[in-house]
């Protein structure tokens, strides 16, 4: 991850379960520290952040939403459309117990994106 790695250990991300903290707070930790690097332009470290969060999760974890939804705004912000819209997809169309702001977030991101003149997307992989 060039260089920087998360404040928790490879098996810690991995079980999400840290020594006296819950799975929620392992992957809401998981979440902002890839926010930060998201909002510092880091977006490779959020992208591999989001994604181990992502495997490492049960299906159903509410943060799988979450951290979609934040890979598909560092996908299109790197320009790699395609792969933003499959991760807001996921938000949008996936069996998740989102809250209606955040799938109709996903469906406004979607449709942006399919209406991009190239200004955004650089690649539609």
């Amino acid at each position: 991850m060039n260089g920087q790695s998360l404040d928790l250990s490879e098996q810690q991300l991995v079980n999400c379960v840290p020594v006296g903290s819950s799975r929620d707070n392992c992957h809401g930790n998981t979440i902002n520290r890839a926010l930060t690097w998201l909002s510092g332009k880091s977006q490779a470290n959020a992208l591999q952040a989001f994604s181990d969060m992502i495997a490492a999760a049960p299906k159903d974890d509410l943060y799988v939403g979450y951290a979609s939804y934040y890979a598909g705004n560092a996908y299109a912000a790197l320009g790699f459309c395609g792969y933003a819209v499959r991760m807001y997809e996921v938000v949008a169309y996936g069996e998740l117990d989102l809250d209606a702001t955040w799938v109709k977030a996903a469906k406004d991101h979607i449709k942006a994106l399919n209406a991009d003149d190239g200004a955004i997307c650089a690649n539609w992989d």
